[in-house]
């Protein structure tokens, strides 16, 4: 279950969940710096440079993301990056083989554990021929894993308090469910 609530009507943010061959799914959540028109335009340009990788015979993550990074340099003027968190999941072994460019890392919550998915390596855009190492887990049934973007956990609350990473584990420990109704149960605890 996912859900893509800009803070803005339009803004730099990025999801998407791609079907692959052999019944492999995957999974890229990204943040072009930057608001408005010009990151949504970024954000665009990443969508497309990730969905053509996704055609070629190799959708390895960290092959995937370097291929990913030299598109992005190419096209985005000078200072600006993006943080990608791009994955491949194999539902049949539940392997889950990842790459976190610099993005928040995703929360693998397992057996009463939280394992943060940051294995990777530095943002989209600041050279292109950057070198990602991959990182790989397993989900096992009953697992749930918590993606996010950082303005979920850069939330304030009336009192000026950011939501953060440590809440946002909590509050995804306590639901329980579906994943639509975890989602939901999460929205509402960010959003109390």
């Amino acid at each position: 279950a996912c859900e893509f609530m800009p803070v803005r009507e339009i803004g730099g943010d990025y999801l998407d969940v791609v079907p692959l061959r052999c019944g492999r799914v995957a999974l890229a959540l990204g943040d072009v710096m930057g608001k408005g028109i010009p990151a949504a335009l970024l954000a665009a340009n990443l969508k497309a440079a990730v969905r053509a990788q996704l055609q070629e015979a190799d959708p390895r993550p960290a092959h995937v993301v370097a291929r990913v990074n030299r598109l992005f340099w190419e096209v985005s003027p000078p200072g600006l990056f993006a943080s990608l968190f791009f994955a491949v999941l194999e539902p049949s072994s539940g392997t889950l083989d990842y790459v976190n460019a610099g993005h928040d890392h995703p929360l693998l919550l397992s057996g009463g554990g939280a394992a943060a998915l940051g294995t990777g390596g530095m943002v989209l855009g600041l050279g292109p021929d950057a070198l990602y190492e991959p990182g790989q887990t397993r989900l096992d049934q009953g697992d749930v894993l918590v993606a996010f973007s950082d303005g979920i956990v850069e939330r304030s609350n009336h009192h000026g308090e950011l939501y953060g990473v440590e809440r946002l584990t909590e509050a995804a420990r306590r639901a329980a469910g579906p994943a639509r109704i975890l989602l939901y149960s999460l929205l509402g605890d960010i959003q109390g």
